[in-house]
């Protein structure tokens, strides 16, 4: 189960049906697609968490190794809790 917000989790291959469920009703995007987030996390640092229904995305940057968030969703966009 992936956690509210601020909390997170790293991201698991047990994740995958609950991110189809969160990415699933916007056209594809390959940085949101469970697949391509679980092939690429070959450091094990790819972190996820929900906000107000959305999921939240703690990435690396493939160059630096800088974290970076990203979010997808559009529930409750303005409300910060």
């Amino acid at each position: 189960m992936i956690p509210k917000f601020p909390e997170f989790k790293p991201l698991e291959m047990t994740d995958r049906e609950e991110i189809i469920g969160y990415t699933s009703k916007f056209l594809p995007y390959s940085d949101f697609n469970f697949t391509s987030m679980w092939s690429w996390d070959i450091d094990g640092k790819i972190m996820v968490s929900e906000l107000n229904g959305n999921l939240v995305v703690n990435f690396s940057d493939y160059v630096t190794s800088e974290p970076f968030y990203s979010l997808i969703g559009d529930n409750d966009i303005e409300r910060a809790e």
